[in-house]
């Protein structure tokens, strides 16, 4: 990181960052090309590891991808404003980011699938969900848990 005056390293801040983003964009391989996809996010964190969760369909180009290589990259950011200026160079962006490696496993069992659906919901609406198994039966789940993060916060 160049900037380390702006880099967040306590997890209370990088969990306040991710409360305000709500796109996770996923950065996997497929063809020898990065292939980015951008998707809602949940997440759980227990003082050690940061498990991030989605929701898909039950096949694709991206779930292909995830299933042929599970390491991928993630990127999210938010707060977004643009900081005047009395001449181009002096304009700035205010913005806040969170971004690193991690490895995908899928959830097969029903509860592990139920209790990722409800981390989505709560952070996508702020409000506690139920889905009924007919739900769960036609979406995939999976986590990355996540290997290395790092993230920046710009006034």
């Amino acid at each position: 990181m160049r900037r380390y005056d702006r880099e967040v390293k306590d997890w209370q801040g990088i969990l306040a960052i991710l409360d305000h983003c709500k796109i996770c964009r996923l950065g996997m391989l497929v063809d020898g090309m990065v292939y980015i996809v951008p998707m809602n996010f949940g997440y759980s964190f227990d003082g050690k590891t940061l498990s991030l969760f989605f929701h898909s369909a039950l096949e694709g180009k991206k779930i292909s991808a995830l299933r042929e290589n599970a390491s991928i990259s993630f990127e999210m950011d938010c707060a977004h404003q643009l900081i005047s200026g009395n001449k181009p160079c002096s304009f700035s962006f205010a913005y806040q980011s969170v971004m690193g490696q991690g490895r995908v496993q899928f959830l097969e069992a029903d509860q592990e699938k139920l209790a990722a659906l409800q981390q989505i919901m709560l952070h996508q609406t702020g409000q506690a969900w139920q889905a009924s198994d007919y739900n769960l039966a036609k979406v995939l789940l999976f986590k990355l848990i996540v290997e290395k993060i790092s993230a920046k916060k710009s006034h």
